[in-house]
């Protein structure tokens, strides 16, 4: 399964859901490959990448999957991003370009059980490549207005992927992070993202993933939850997450 991690908004923690899925699933002994598609490369530098490695962009222009692969610490394989992704992303033929993710994986299903694509904050060329390659999409959300408000113009995007590319992507769930669902803030968003969740045929996760300073400690030194506070209140909500994707 290709799980796409997407948003238009920033600060929303993608690259930190996507982790912690990576993390947590390869910990229940799934083989994970994360692939980063960021050209911030937040995802490869908590990885633990080494920039001499080739990463996404030589995936896009035809490497051998596995020649370019690295593995985290975690136990999940993964394919790194960085500055330079967005400088040699034009060097790549311009008709059908968008596909080149989609075709890169579709010889390698079998190799994992799970492959997440960490996107970048905006609907560009990369996230297009990833929703047009993924099975699903999960999307994190900020119990905040100015997230709220961007989840129509994202459900837009995903109907526009799904008739022009002809492609079923199933929006995975909404899951809402950083968050204190006892504040009234997150009362009164809450109906408002389930509404949307509905129009989407999906949900929004039971599994809320609450406020912790752990979080942005582990942001900081560029180290995955998992391994940098495992007794954290943020692995304890992650990890019920992941159970509820798999449905356990």
């Amino acid at each position: 399964m290709i799980l796409a991690i997407a948003n238009k908004k920033g600060g929303v923690s993608k690259t930190t859901t996507a982790i912690a899925f990576s993390s947590i699933l390869a910990k229940k002994d799934k083989r994970v490959l994360l692939i980063d598609i960021d050209p911030q490369g937040n995802a490869s530098t908590a990885s633990g990448s080494n920039i001499e490695y080739m990463g996404v962009y030589e995936l896009l222009a035809g490497e051998e999957l596995h020649d370019i692969t690295q593995q985290a610490e975690a136990g999940y394989d993964f394919i790194s991003a960085d500055s330079t992704l967005n400088q040699n992303i034009d060097k790549l033929p311009n008709i059908g370009k968008e596909l080149l993710l989609s075709r890169a994986l579709e010889n390698h299903l079998e190799d994992y059980d799970y492959i997440i694509i960490d996107t970048p904050p905006s609907m560009g060329f990369f996230t297009i490549s990833a929703l047009i390659a993924a099975d699903s999409v999960l999307i994190p959300c900020r119990a905040n207005r100015f997230t709220a408000e961007g989840l129509s113009e994202l459900w837009e995007n995903i109907k526009t992927v799904r008739r022009v590319y002809k492609h079923p992507l199933k929006v995975e769930g909404l899951l809402i992070n950083c968050t204190d669902p006892r504040t009234n803030i997150a009362k009164q968003l809450i109906p408002h993202f389930e509404k949307t969740a509905k129009e989407m045929d999906s949900k929004v996760y039971k599994s809320m993933i609450r406020r912790d300073i752990k979080l942005e400690e582990s942001q900081l030194v560029q180290e995955d939850i998992l391994s940098f506070s495992p007794n954290s209140h943020a692995v304890e909500d992650y990890t019920a997450a992941v159970n509820e994707f798999l449905g356990e």
